[in-house]
This record gives structure tokens, sequence and C-alpha cells, in this order.
């Protein structure tokens, strides 16, 4: 480690001042470099020499940014929670229906499974240390799923398009794990994506909200 911070040191000593703009392009180059190996390799089997031979930069442009592989970690695992942009709450029946397919029904490759390796990584070092930073975006991205599960539920109850059984975090919170469940086994098994799976995922929807 020594070694490599003093052939990081030698490198920026004596380069030119950059603009800011490129040293957040290099920045984000990195910060994509580290995403991308921990979904293909894993947290602990990444390295910096790794993300760097994905970068396509020196290990001395690496520390000009980050002064180990955790930080970088965690600048990838904010990226990564923030990749999901939620919609508006749904208004109607017809657009909170569809954006739920959308979210179960998607074609498994070899993308969303290293994602959900990612995701079950999170899970395992939540469970053995509660106080785990990187646990916050797991925590984070669920947060703003139920959110949105939350608003739509009100705006549909206002109209009457659904009858809920129980309050609108409880029922998103059920939606929320009925959702992930069934993405992570559409995703694990690629022969399981089929219509009538996706229907009867959205019929137990149905019940959860009271629109049966």
């Amino acid at each position: 480690m020594e070694l490599i911070a003093l052939t990081a040191s030698f490198e920026w000593i004596g380069m030119p001042k950059r603009q800011p703009a490129y040293m957040e392009s290099q920045r984000e180059l990195i910060v994509s470099a580290a995403l991308r190996s921990i979904r293909e390799h894993g947290i602990h089997n990444a390295s910096v020499r790794m993300i760097c031979a994905t970068a396509g930069l020196s290990t001395g442009a690496f520390y000009v940014h980050f002064d180990n592989k955790e930080e970088a970690v965690d600048a990838a695992l904010l990226s990564f929670s923030k990749q999901t942009i939620m919609p508006p709450p749904a208004s109607d029946w017809k657009s909170f229906e569809q954006l739920f397919r959308k979210n179960i029904g998607f074609n498994p490759n070899q993308e969303a499974r290293d994602s959900l390796r990612l995701i079950f990584e999170f899970a395992g070092m939540t469970l053995a240390d509660p106080s785990d930073r990187h646990s916050l975006t797991s925590i984070e991205g669920q947060s703003m799923i139920c959110t949105w599960f939350e608003r739509s539920l009100k705006n549909l109850s206002s109209t009457n398009a659904i009858a809920l059984p129980d309050s609108e975090v409880t029922i998103a919170k059920q939606l929320w794990t009925l959702a992930s469940g069934a993405v992570c086994l559409t995703a694990l098994n690629a022969n399981l994506r089929d219509d009538r799976f996706v229907e009867q995922t959205c019929a137990a929807m149905k019940r959860l909200v009271g629109r049966d």
C-alpha cells in the first residue's frame, strides 16, 4: 500500500492543474468502473488495480480522488442506489398497474443477475453488522420505492379506484415485498419469465390493494 501511495504521489507531482470539469469526469469514470467491478466480482474481490484497469486509468489517478478502495466502493454504491429514478406517483389505476408490471416483468440478463447478487451482498453485510455504511443504499432504495407506492395508493384511494384493507404505509410495504420477491425470482431463474407468472403476481397485488 505504501509503495502504491508513493507512486501516486510521484505521479501527481508536477502534473498541470486540471479543470474542475475534467477532474469530475475522471472521478465519475472511476466510480463507474468501481460499480462494474463490484457487480461482476463482488465487493470483497474487487481491487484498486482491477478498478483502475476497468477505468483505463493509473493507480496514481485513482489515489488523487480516493484514499482507498472503501471510499471508491462507497461512491459506487451511492451511484447504484440513485440509478433508479422513480416516476411521479400514479394518479389512476391503469398507470399504476402498468408501472407495477414493468418493474416485475423484465427479461433476465447477466446485468440483472449481477445487480441482484450485489443487493444480496449488501443484505448479508447488513445482517452481519447493522451499522455497516453499505446498508444505507439498500435502505434508501427501499424507502424510495415504498414512498412511491404510498403516495400512489393515497391518490388511488381518493378517487375510489381501490379500497385499501389497511393503511397506505402498511400496504406499501407489502407491495414492496411482493414486487422485490418477484424480481428476485425472475432474475435468478431465466425460465421463470412468462406471462402466467406476471399475471399471478399482479393478481396478488390487486388483492393487497383491495382491487378484486
